[in-house]
């Protein structure tokens, strides 16, 4: 009988897929913010203008917009975790 004991995972990552999903990043990032209609589950979500323009000024990319969720509610959230 084996023992295992702190055996680490390794993950495998394909160089190819790396590069496939730099390349469509650097396309979305590529757009205006102000150009794109997003979608989810096949529906268009309706972005205000404002939370789009707000994020503008932030000089990030729209991979930020999106993963860091600010396009649902603007600075909201943000401005509660500072309190």
């Amino acid at each position: 009988m084996r023992q295992i004991t702190n055996i680490e995972m390794k993950h495998r990552l394909d160089i190819e897929d790396i590069i496939e999903n730099d390349i469509a990043r650097r396309g979305f990032n590529g757009c205006n913010l102000h150009d794109v209609d997003f979608y989810k589950n096949g529906k268009r979500i309706d972005i205000p203008e404002k939370i789009i323009d707000d994020f503008d000024c932030t000089g990030l990319q729209i991979t930020d917009f999106i993963t860091s969720d600010f396009y649902k509610t603007g600075w909201v959230n943000y401005e509660k975790e500072k309190d």
